[in-house]
């Protein structure tokens, strides 16, 4: 019952963007509803973020005579959102790994059939067989 009677600078805070708050005012001022969100505070002093509704009431067709204001704390879903944001975030990131991983081994498989085609072609005393040699002995280890 501390809030009964107050206004809604109740919940501001160092993080509270007025200019929210302005738009707020100057639309319900012209008989519109006001929407948004906005960082509150708590009695203890802790954020939240606040999403409201401001409803002008009218008590003959052009005078305001009240305001209806609905508030919910919308912090918890704010912050799934966020992990559900970083999860598929992690997801494409480690698709574009995988999908890199794949085109590598691809690419490497075709330099160690070359290689393997070279040495068939090259004499055994040949400089380069040796090079060759190890190049696809080492390769062959790694596709077990």
């Amino acid at each position: 019952m501390d809030v009964v009677g107050k206004g809604i600078s109740l919940l501001h805070g160092k993080n509270t963007n007025f200019s929210i708050i302005e738009e707020m005012i100057l639309d319900i001022q012209a008989g519109r509803t006001a929407a948004g969100e906005m960082v509150g505070y708590k009695k203890d002093g802790s954020e939240f973020i606040m999403a409201w509704k401001v409803f002008p009431v009218f008590g003959s067709e052009t005078e305001i005579t009240n305001y209806a204001v609905i508030q919910r704390d919308v912090s918890q879903i704010r912050r799934l959102e966020q992990d559900l944001f970083q999860s598929q975030k992690m997801e494409a990131v480690g698709r574009l790994a995988g999908g890199i991983a794949h085109d590598f081994n691809n690419i490497l498989a075709v330099l160690l059939s070359f290689s393997d085609l070279i040495l068939d072609a090259k004499k055994e005393d040949d400089t380069d067989s040796k090079y060759l040699a190890k190049f696809a002995k080492r390769q062959s280890g790694r596709r077990t």
